[in-house]
């Protein structure tokens, strides 16, 4: 899920993994269900809409990136004038679960 909760900014948020973008299958916006299945690139959010969205991570390894590409102060901004702070909004680091029992079993007791 995916809420806008900035005061005063637009979001066109996107997910990346080694310069490609990742397709969202798009659940509901704004608590409205899709009837088909809809997959995008780009979610463009205004102030306080909220999505909820499923990725597919299932051929992703590495780092999948967040980002946003949306003009500030929209509309009039330009995009291209957004820095590292502003464009990256969220890291995920993919890893496998055979690396996952490898270096965090020792550390998480299961009962």
């Amino acid at each position: 899920m995916l809420l806008n909760a900035c005061q005063n900014r637009y979001l066109n948020v996107y997910f990346e993994n080694n310069g490609k973008k990742i397709p969202i299958e798009m659940v509901r916006v704004d608590g409205d269900y899709y009837d088909t299945q809809v997959v995008v690139n780009e979610m463009f959010a205004t102030l306080a809409t909220r999505f909820e969205f499923i990725l597919d991570l299932s051929y992703v390894t590495g780092e999948i990136l967040m980002k946003n590409n949306a003009a500030a102060p929209y509309p009039d901004g330009d995009p291209d004038n957004l820095d590292e702070f502003t464009s990256q909004i969220l890291k995920i680091k993919v890893v496998d679960q055979l690396y996952m029992l490898r270096h965090y079993s020792e550390t998480v007791s299961v009962n």
